[in-house]
This record gives structure tokens, sequence and C-alpha cells, in this order.
């Protein structure tokens, strides 16, 4: 709990204050240093854990979508119109919040007519948080 709380210069002062003592032998100089450095990187190597969590998240979100895309094409014989079609035939509980935009609104869908229908509909999808390019067409704001 420590951590959350405190910042980096809280720590050096704590460590300061009871190190006064240990610094006098080379052993407690050491074994202080090693614990200090090992705080320094647990510090900056926690800045950088919830841009990776959100980076996971976001693709098992597309990974799923995708899957679901696809499976909708193979079983329907044509692609969705919307992502709320993945939802109402099953495919997928509800559409997941992008977890970088936070809304479940803000994904963008590639339109196509993959099918042999001629009909257009979701042949893939990305995260809101940025313009994807692609050779097969645009990307714009999902139906």
């Amino acid at each position: 709990m420590f951590l959350k709380s405190a910042t980096a210069t809280d720590f050096v002062a704590f460590l300061q204050a009871v190190s006064l003592k240990m610094f006098r032998s080379k052993q407690a100089s050491r074994t202080l240093s090693v614990a200090f450095l090992g705080a320094l990187l647990l510090i900056c190597g926690c800045k950088s854990a919830p841009l990776n969590v959100k980076q996971n998240v976001l693709a098992d979100d597309l990974y799923a979508m995708r899957s679901a895309i696809d499976q909708f094409s193979q079983d329907q014989g044509h692609v969705p119109k919307a992502l709320h079609d993945l939802v109402a035939r099953g495919y997928i509980k509800d559409i997941p919040v992008d977890p970088v935009t936070g809304s479940n609104k803000t994904w963008l869908c590639l339109i196509d007519d993959e099918d042999d229908s001629g009909d257009l509909g979701i042949v893939d999808i990305a995260s809101g948080s940025e313009k994807p390019e692609s050779d097969d067409g645009t990307y714009t704001k999902c139906p």
C-alpha cells in the first residue's frame, strides 16, 4: 500500500531516515543500495502497466469480434450489416467497450461486400482511438 500513496521522493526520505545507522557498515550499505534500486525499478515499471493492460484487453476484444464476424459470415452466408447483428444472433454477448476510448460506440468498421449477395457489411473492425489504413477500403464509424 505504501507505493500507491507515496511518491519516489517520500520513499527516498523514508530510506534515509531508517538507514542512518545502517550506512556505517559496508554490508548494510550494499543491502540498502539494492533495496533502493529495486524500489526505483518497481516505481518506474508501475507507470507503464496500465497502458499494457489496455493494449492486451483491446487485442482480446478485437480478436473476439473479428472471430464473431467471420463465424457470422460463414453461418449466415453474408457479412453483418452492424455490430448489433452479432449481438442479436448470439455471436457476442454485447459490444465490448473500447478500453482506449472508454466507449462501445467508437469502434471503426471496414465496410465491404465480401459475400456473393453484393450487400455491404462489416468485414473488419478497429479501435476508434486511431484511424487504421487499409488497401481494401476506408474504416468508418460502425453502424
